[in-house]
């Protein structure tokens, strides 16, 4: 969970700030100009409203005097026609500004996601991608769908904490005409009051975003309670009281800590500022008894004091909502510089320009290859040699952690070798361009995509510039086997897969492996030339795998396949087996030859036919 955001530091704020609002104008200047305008006018216009009021009640004694038809009440109406018309312009102002700070915070918001989803999908590989710091960061966009974290909620903010700021010190400059003593006494009790809240609700606000242990304890039990993940231990093991009795016990302790937040000091400055300004008022109407200041005055320094204690719940609203939003734009821009440099430190960005298409025609060859994930973690490939002739079926083999993924990622250019290299076609792999060379591979990975699309772009993302060629698009769902189960669904190939939509449904584990097996094949379809399976078909029991595959052999004839799996009854078709071991190449050959060697396959092979063989007695 990332660190809840607190307030920044002034010089910190003032450059964020500056930053937040050029780009707000890069991006509209109509827009941005217009928002400024009318917060400008927007807080101007109360002020206004205090003097016109004033005069209104100053005119009242002598238009009451004068009678109806005085030239004192023709003033006194006239006055307050212009106080009407101020105070509807205001209201104006009001949601205009409202509307128009919604608008460019939405923009401000998708610009934002925009750019950060251009900084995490440019680097060619994914390294920096799985590294937790990279990660964290960039975890940071999905935030901008929790309402209260939107960087485009500054815009907003920021206009209300500007009007505040302007009532609470204009406020202040129009008591200064009848007492600067006063006026700074109230300016003083008020900032204060607004510090020590301020402290107060950063702590609170951070505690409900789950940034300390307490309030992550609380979130914890709330989520396994309501989640589909743990709804079947929780029923089985009868768990329900004692997730209630834990989420409770939590809240009550979260309740304790936010209750001891309210230290005295915030208490004894709010006190402080209501003292002050009851006292103003006693003072200013004893005055005005009297008669020292006239009634009209009295009424506008009467209105002059309320406005600027009365924008101690603005002021601290607006910067607690500007400093949320402040934060979040911080980590946007963060996470968008930290993809940047990773893009351009990215080992595989920009290390050849050798057109790819049409290969390979001849091999690929993994030579003395070594890759470890980090420096500190051990090595999961150690001088691998391997061979894959074009246009043959491999399959690999080996315990778990012997490298059979990781030789895969390498293979897409997903990762660069630490030292050794691969070649295709005897080019090395780094003079080819990246790009087109990872569009000639068609991997299905254990952990493939299930998109919340139709079951048509499911299969067309395969390759997204040939999404309108359905009849090749259901010829990869017929040679994947799915074909049938699409066309009985709902709206046919235009269902979205997923329970969440209208009509939407979702399919089970092995007719999504299928789906995503057709998927490699649409891009085979369109010019890819190494089709890569990573356990194709784990969710499908053995004899469907095996006639899976069987398939396959058939239809991807003359294709360079490569796939892994643990089922011999799959792995034995392929014309060439290798056993990786150590994160090298500890036996390869076919089916035959390897049970005749008696090696680790054999006895792997063995072991695994077995099970199948068992009778079981009584």
């Amino acid at each position: 969970m990332n660190p809840a955001p607190a307030e920044p530091r002034k010089s910190r704020a003032f450059t964020l700030y500056l930053s937040y609002f050029r780009q707000a104008y890069e991006l509209s200047p109509v827009l941005t100009i217009a928002t400024a305008c009318t917060a400008l006018t927007g807080s101007m216009i109360p002020l206004g409203n205090v003097a016109v009021i004033g005069i209104v009640v100053g005119r009242i004694p002598a238009a009451v005097q004068g009678g109806p038809d005085s030239a004192a009440t023709g003033s006194a109406l006239m006055w307050t026609v212009l106080a009407g018309v101020l105070l509807a312009v205001q209201f104006v102002l009001g949601g205009l500004q409202t509307a128009l700070t919604t608008v460019l915070g939405n923009r401000i918001d998708l610009a934002q996601q925009r750019r950060l989803m251009t900084a995490a999908m440019r680097p060619v590989g994914i390294a920096d991608l799985e590294r937790p710091q990279i990660a964290s960061l960039v975890a940071v966009g999905g935030e901008t769908m929790r309402p209260w974290l939107k960087p485009g909620r500054v815009a907003g903010g920021f206009c209300a904490l500007f009007t505040a700021r302007v009532g609470q010190f204009g406020g202040c400059v129009l008591l200064a005409a009848f007492s600067p003593v006063l006026a700074a006494a109230l300016l003083c009790a008020s900032l204060w009051a607004e510090y020590e809240i301020q402290k107060v609700a950063k702590r609170e606000t951070a505690h409900h975003l789950g940034a300390n242990q307490l309030a992550r304890r609380q979130d914890y039990f709330y989520e396994l309670a309501v989640t589909p993940a743990a709804a079947k231990e929780i029923r089985v093991f009868d768990l329900s009281g004692f997730l209630r009795e834990r989420f409770a016990d939590s809240w009550q302790q979260s309740a304790r800590f936010l209750f001891a937040q309210r230290q005295p000091r915030s208490v004894l400055a709010t006190v402080l500022l209501a003292a002050i300004t009851l006292g103003g008022l006693g003072w200013l109407t004893g005055r005005a008894l009297d008669g020292a200041i006239g009634i009209g005055w009295a009424s506008a320094y009467a209105q002059a004091i309320v406005m600027a204690a009365a924008m101690l719940a603005a002021t601290t609203l607006a910067r607690t909502q500007s400093a949320l939003g402040l934060d979040t734009f911080a980590r946007f821009e963060a996470a968008v510089a930290a993809m940047d440099r990773a893009g351009r430190a990215d080992p595989v960005e920009g290390t050849g320009a050798v057109p790819a298409q049409g290969l390979p025609q001849r091999e690929i060859r993994f030579e003395n290859v070594g890759f470890r994930y980090s420096d500190s973690a051990p090595a999961v490939l150690d001088a691998l040699d391997l061979t894959v002739p074009a246009g043959e079926s491999l399959a690999i083999v080996g315990a778990n952690g012997t490298g059979k993924t990781t030789l895969v990622k390498l293979l897409c250019r997903l990762y660069e070798p630490v030292s050794g290299r691969i070649t295709v076609d005897g080019r090395p792999l780094r003079d080819l361009s990246p790009e087109p060379w990872q569009r000639a591979i068609a991997p299905v990975f254990q952990d493939y995509l299930r998109f919340e699309l139709s079951a048509r772009s499911n299969i067309g993302l395969g390759h997204p510039a040939r999404q309108d060629d359905l009849e090749g698009i259901r010829a990869a769902a017929a040679e994947a086997g799915i074909a049938d189960r699409i066309d009985v669904l709902a709206d046919g190939w235009d269902t979205v897969l997923s329970p969440g939509h209208k009509r939407g449904t979702d399919l089970s584990g092995g007719e999504w492996q299928r789906l995503a097996l057709a998927r490699a094949l649409f891009a085979v379809r369109h010019g890819a030339k190494v089709l890569v399976l990573d356990e194709p078909a784990a969710n499908l029991d053995a004899r469907a795998e095996a006639e899976l595959y069987r398939q396959f052999l058939t239809i991807t004839e003359g294709l360079t396949t490569i796939v892994i799996s643990h089922r011999f009854s799959t792995v034995r078709q392929a014309a060439s087996i290798i056993v990786l071991s150590e994160g090298r190449v500890a036996e390869q050959g076919t089916h035959d030859e390897l049970v005749a060697q008696g090696g680790q396959y054999a006895k792997m092979f063995r072991l695994q036919a077995a099970r199948f063989h068992e009778v079981p007695t009584t």
